[in-house]
């Protein structure tokens, strides 16, 4: 076998003009990718969280105001992963600050939480049933 940079290579040829678009259209979705990107990462996005998350607190606690202290400690916690959900889900930093489409992104992002809770249990499920395979199978070789 000859070495590599013996080797013939094939090339499609592309009209100069068709790789200029090609060029130019990749290096505006990487920097739209990268602007999105780094959003998350900015320093004024800590109060904006906490901002969101205190909406979603006072949301909820206006809708049944007298509970008992468990309640309203699973209640900051459950908020805290749906404002986690939002973050995750919201594509650009106006996007994730839109106050007035805020809470139909919650039923969004309770959705998206739901299923990749329900995913995960199902993995587990189909994990513990194929260790309780696998156990049952050297049990019934082993006698």
């Amino acid at each position: 076998m000859l070495p590599f940079f013996f080797r013939k290579r094939l090339y499609v040829f592309v009209p100069p003009a068709k790789r200029a678009a090609m060029a130019s259209v990749s290096l505006n979705e990487n920097a739209n990718a990268n602007a999105n990107a780094d959003w998350r990462h900015d320093a004024d996005v800590v109060e904006l969280r906490r901002t969101v998350l205190k909406l979603l607190l006072d949301d909820f606690t206006h809708r049944k105001p007298e509970v008992c202290m468990e309640w309203r400690r699973k209640l900051h916690e459950f908020t805290r992963r749906l404002e986690e959900e939002i973050f995750r889900l919201a594509k650009s930093k106006t996007e994730y600050a839109d106050k007035s489409t805020l809470f139909t992104r919650t039923k969004q992002a309770a959705r998206s939480l739901c299923a990749r809770i329900d995913a995960a249990k199902a993995a587990l499920a189909a994990t513990t049933e194929t260790q309780s395979r696998v156990s049952c199978n050297s049990t019934v070789q082993g006698t």
